[in-house]
């Protein structure tokens, strides 16, 4: 950074979920107008920063696919960052194979300080172990701080080999807001207006991702497995949120199961207006189940015929239940019952609470501005003694 230049960050994240963490920070950062942000998206994801209004210059991803580190290289080269900011993006087989971990990799070699934010617990060994290192961590793919969820979090990394100066407790500044709207949630979309109960059904790409992460499940026979064990007399209405790595056609109207006296739709809408006013979450693993814990929804997590995924959290600390078996999910959604489950979710988030576990105080967006703002300055100041 030459001195009177503004510090320039380099923000990148390829998953969905990993670029949600970066935006309230790149909106607060904006807004500021004493640092430059150079924003690179990648296809999977760049709607979200679009709707966000947030303008981004796109990843090659011919070249990233061909010469992953040359591709991080160039970038760096083209960008030169004072800071590299992204989220942490799971590999998908073996690591380094995401845009973050090669990105922390280059700036590492180039002496760019590198931050990343955790936007949900567990698949630590996909983020951080490398076909090298196994089963060992990474050094390499560490970024100089890493943003945690929790102490639960972070004493989970520390078990792994995480330095304690790597990392910062600070939440994920994409529930800033969830925490804001759980204590006024909006009123109801008119999707879930029903005389029934209403259930959210959150898809995720299981079977597009079936070679890769040995699932024996998909988000075909989960939605199948809940239809099947749905009282036809209590009048449900099944709303469907697809994933965005899904192929659209996957949830076409006419294509959508309909089994007697259960409604199901493919939602029009996201958000607070749907997610706080639904009666049960059903997901096999979507981080969605997250904020609505805020909104004390009941969620099942749904993995029939399948292992256990490691460390999902809601499952973890008691925030879902998790049905591997079908007969046990039919049994429960044959006496569910809604004000009883949201009750039970109530007594979960008050005993979490007071142990300092999952629940985000809303202020991870300001502890993160905060986190970056001193290291560009110490970056400076290294770069003004290095002259």
């Amino acid at each position: 950074m030459t001195s009177g230049a503004r510090p320039r960050i380099l923000v990148l994240s390829r998953d969905q979920g990993s670029v949600q963490t970066t935006l309230p920070v790149v909106r607060t950062l904006a807004a500021g107008g004493d640092i430059d942000l150079d924003v690179v998206s990648l296809a999977v994801s760049r709607g979200l920063l679009e709707h966000q209004g947030i303008a981004s210059r796109a990843l090659d991803e011919d070249a990233f696919m061909h010469n992953p580190p040359g591709c991080m290289e160039d970038l760096l080269r083209s960008v030169r960052p004072d800071l590299v900011l992204s989220g942490s993006s799971p590999a998908k087989g073996e690591a380094p194979e995401t845009p973050e971990q090669y990105l922390t990799m280059a700036a590492r070699a180039a002496g760019v300080p590198t931050v990343a934010i955790l936007d949900y617990w567990g698949m630590y060994r996909e983020r951080f172990v490398s076909a090298t290192s196994a089963p060992a961590l990474d050094q390499a793919l560490i970024p100089d701080r890493l943003c945690v969820l929790d102490t639960l979090s972070r004493d989970d990394l520390l078990s792994l080999g995480v330095p304690t100066e790597h990392m910062a407790v600070t939440h994920n500044p994409w529930m800033d807001a969830v925490v804001a709207e759980a204590a006024c949630p909006p009123p109801p979309a008119e999707e879930v207006r029903s005389d029934g109960p209403v259930l959210l059904f959150a898809s995720q790409p299981l079977a597009e991702n079936a070679a890769l992460r040995g699932w024996t499940y998909s988000q075909d026979t989960i939605l199948q497995a809940v239809l099947n064990g749905l009282p036809p007399t209590a009048g449900w209405r099944v709303v469907i949120w697809p994933h965005p790595a899904e192929d659209k056609a996957r949830w076409d109207r006419d294509r959508l199961p309909q089994p007697k006296g259960v409604e199901v739709v493919v939602g029009r809408e996201r958000g607070a207006a749907v997610l706080a006013h639904v009666d049960l979450l059903v997901t096999s693993h979507s981080t969605i189940a997250y904020e609505a814990a805020y909104y004390s929804v009941p969620c099942a997590s749904v993995r029939i015929g399948g292992p256990r995924l490691e460390d999902h959290v809601v499952d973890r600390v008691g925030l879902s239940r998790l049905f591997m078996d079908g007969d046990e999910l039919h049994r429960y959604l044959a006496a569910f019952d809604p004000r009883r489950e949201r009750e039970y979710m109530g007594d979960c988030q008050r005993a979490l609470r007071a142990r300092g576990i999952f629940f985000s105080d809303g202020l991870a967006t300001q502890r993160i501005v905060a986190l970056l703002h001193d290291m560009v300055a110490s970056a400076g100041r290294v770069s003004r003694t290095a002259r």
